[in-house]
Order: C-alpha cells, then structure tokens, then sequence
C-alpha cells in the first residue's frame, strides 16, 4: 500500500515537472511570440516611414517638376504671345501694303483697259481709214482711167485718124515722107496699145462686164505673158457683185498672179469662181513650190497682208493652204450680205 503511495508520488512530481516544462515552453514560446510580433510591428513601421519617405520624395520631385513645367508653360504663354502680338502686327503691315499694292494694280488696270479700249479703237480707225484709202484710191484710178481714155486716148484716136487721112490724101508719092508717116503710124499704135495697158491696170474696163469676164481676160493676158497655163474652171458661176467687192476680188487675183510669176516656179494655175447661199468664194491653186517659209515675214513683203486687209474690210478671209506634194492653194472667201450680191442690190 505504501509502495502504490510511493509510486503515485514519484508520478505526481514527474507530472508536475512535466507541466512546470509545457509552462516554462509556454512561457518562452509567449516572448518568442512577443519578440517576432514587435520585430514585425517595428518592420512594418520602418517599411511605413520607407514608403511615406519616398512618397514624399516622389511628391516633392513631381511638385518641382509641376513647377518647372509651369515656369516653361508661362514662358511659352508669353513667348506664343509675344509671337502672336509680332505676326499682326506683320500681318498688319502685309495688309497696308497689299491694300497698297492693290489700289496700284487697280489703277494700273484701268490704265490697261483704257489702254486696251483705246488700242481697239485705233485698230477699228485704222481698218476703217485703210478701207477709205482703198475705197479712195480706186476711186482716183477709175477717174485717172477715164480721164486718160477720154483725152488722151480720143486724142491719140483722132491723131491717128488725121495722120492716116494725111497718109491717104498725099498725091505726090514720096518714100520718105510715106516712111516717116509709116513710122509716126506705128508710134502713134505704141503709144496707144500703153495707154491701154495703163488704163487696164488703172482701172480694167472688162470689169464692167463681170468679175467672171475680168478674170479669164486676166488669165489670157497672163498666160501670153508668162507661158503659165491658166485655167479658169468650167463649173465657175457668174456672180453679180457689187463694184468694190468685184474690185477687191480681182486685185486680190492680180497680187497673186504677181506672186505666182515671181515665187511659185509653177507652169499651171487653175482658178474657181462660186458662190453658195452664205458667201462668195474664188479659188486659185498652182503646181509650184508652195509658199516659202517667212515670205509673208520679209522686209518690205506685204503682199498676203495687204490682200489679208483688203479682204477683212468686206468682212471675208483669206486661207492659204500648202500642199505637201507643191504647190499652193488660196481660198478668198466673203459673205454675200456684205458683198451686197445684186439680188440684194
């Protein structure tokens, strides 16, 4: 019985040596406990100041740089402002002198216009006072031709009739008295067959018959002249013109004649006279060279111009063509209102 006492003892001081050790362990393992939990609270402490430190950095380097770019943002307000204040200024000044500029270009146009309004009228003047001159001058050849033909060509007429009557009345034959009055016959003829030709090219009196008939006596008397075929085409129509139109037409014929003789080494010509419901139209064509380059732009060369100007009075034109194969061909064309066809006469 007292070894049961005995044994509960020894394992009563072994049970509360034990628990004195969970209680020791306890104990020590509270203050481990305590010491981790301060060392994290300290850690989470210096963690909280590192963070709230560099927070404060952070802020202070923003708020420096918030600072500066305010600084640049309002040297950039006042140098775009100063900028802006410079350009209208300039634009300002660009304005005055463009209003300036424009009032001149202004008065410069007007000047151009007046200029060019004046010019046209110059132009206009000058077409009307050459279509007066020419208007003039054939008029004073007419005259001068029949001055010509009734005084001095009757004269030579009359002379004539008187030397031949003197001729015929000679009783007593002398050879040279016959000889001289022979002569004197075939001067007289000269001088007559030249008067002629000048009252021809004064005035051709073969144009009171028609333009058609002036022009194929002018086409025999070139080709006699020249030995240049001349054809006037079988199909050309008689049209009644008035006295200038049929003139203009005919010295047009002469001046290309002229030109045909002079540059054209051609040996056959044709000529078409027409005329349709709206215009008038003569036709002349070689088989020449053709017109030769910078003709019309020689030095005392006027003649396409002046035919260009006669033509453009009566309101026609002139078209030159050039064949490839030689040649020319020269349209002159008018319209039958202004060349007062004498239906409308």
């Amino acid at each position: 019985m007292a070894s049961y006492f005995a044994k509960g003892a020894f394992l009563g001081e072994q049970l509360h040596d034990i628990i004195e050790e969970i209680k020791t362990e306890e104990q020590l393992l509270l203050a481990t406990r305590k010491i981790n939990e301060a060392i994290q609270i300290q850690f989470a402490r210096g963690s909280f100041i590192l963070l709230m430190g560099s927070l404060l950095i952070v802020l202070l380097f923003l708020a420096r740089r918030m600072h500066l770019d305010i600084g640049r943002q309002e040297r950039g307000k006042d140098a775009l402002r100063i900028a802006h204040d410079e350009l209208e200024h300039r634009v300002q000044q660009r304005t005055a002198e463009l209003e300036t500029v424009n009032l001149f270009l202004k008065v410069e146009i007007d000047d151009h216009k007046k200029a060019e309004n004046a010019l046209q009228k110059s132009e206009y003047l000058l077409h009307e006072l050459a279509a007066h001159q020419e208007s003039i001058r054939e008029d004073e050849r007419k005259r001068i031709a029949t001055e010509i033909h009734d005084t001095l060509g009757q004269s030579l007429l009359v002379l004539r009739i008187d030397v031949t009557l003197l001729q015929t009345q000679t009783f007593t034959p002398h050879k040279r008295f016959s000889e001289k009055i022979s002569v004197l016959l075939e001067d007289i003829g000269t001088i007559m067959r030249s008067v002629r030709l000048i009252i021809n090219d004064l005035r051709p009196g073969v144009l009171d018959l028609g333009l058609y008939a002036a022009i194929e006596w002018q086409l025999q008397q070139f080709q006699l002249q020249t030995g240049i075929a001349c054809v006037l085409l079988p199909d050309s129509e008689e049209v009644e013109l008035t006295d200038s139109a049929a003139t203009a037409l005919f010295r047009v014929l002469q001046e290309l004649l002229t030109n045909i003789e002079r540059h054209s080494q051609a040996t056959q010509m044709v000529v078409a006279l027409h005329a349709d419901a709206d215009n008038v139209c003569m036709t002349v064509s070689d088989n020449g060279v053709g017109v030769v380059p910078g003709y019309d732009e020689k030095k005392d060369s006027y003649g396409l111009l002046g035919m260009q100007e006669r033509i453009s009075n009566l309101g026609g034109q002139v078209e030159i063509v050039t064949a490839q194969d030689g040649g020319f061909k020269v349209t002159v064309s008018m319209p039958k209102q202004i060349a007062d066809i004498a239906e409308q006469t």
